[in-house]
C-alpha cells in the first residue's frame, strides 16, 4: 500500500511464506512487515524512516545418519522404489557407486522414527530501522 502527498509519502507492505523442505520432516515459514515514510520540508531538506520486521520459524532434523550426503553419493540409476514396492538398493557392479549395502538413504529416513531423529527448531525475530536526513547543499550535492 502506497500513498501520501507532495510533501509526505509512505509505503507499507507485509508478506507470508510457508514452504515444505526438500528433506522429509523439514519446513520454513516467515511473516514479514515493512514500512517507509519520508517528509520533505522543502526542496532541499527531507527526513525519513524505514522499518522492517520479520518472524521466521525453521524446523529441521539432525542429520546424524548423513541422509542428505549419502543421497548425493548414491548412483542416479538406483530407483527410490523397486517395482515390487521395496526400496531401491545399490548395484555393486556400478563403478563409483556409493557402497552402503542399504536402501536409498532418504528411503531409510522415511522409515526412521521421527521422534528418534532430533527436531531442531529455529525461531528468529529480526528488526531493522533506518532513519535519515537529506540536505541538498548545492544542486546535485546532498548529505
Amino acid at each position: 500500500m502506497k500513498g501520501g502527498t507532495e510533501k509526505a509519502k509512505y509505503a507499507i507492505s507485509a508478506g507470508y511464506i510457508k514452504q515444505e523442505g526438500v528433506i522429509h520432516l523439514t519446513d520454513y515459514d516467515r511473516f514479514n512487515f515493512r514500512s517507509n515514510f519520508d517528509y520533505a520540508f522543502n526542496k532541499k531538506f527531507k527526513i525519513g524512516v524505514n522499518i522492517e520486521a520479520s518472524i521466521a520459524n525453521t524446523d529441521s532434523r539432525e542429520d546424524i545418519y548423513h541422509y542428505s550426503k549419502n543421497a548425493l553419493l548414491m548412483h542416479p540409476s538406483v530407483p527410490q522404489y523397486m517395482p515390487d514396492g521395496s526400496y531401491g538398493l545399490p548395484l555393486r557392479s556400478l563403478s563409483g557407486q556409493y557402497d552402503a549395502g542399504q536402501a536409498m538413504p532418504l528411503s531409510m529416513m522415511y522409515l526412521s522414527d521421527p521422534n528418534y531423529v532430533r527436531l531442531i527448531e529455529g525461531n528468529t525475530f529480526t528488526t531493522r530501522a533506518n532513519f535519515f536526513l537529506e540536505w541538498e547543499i548545492l544542486k546535485g550535492l546532498k548529505i
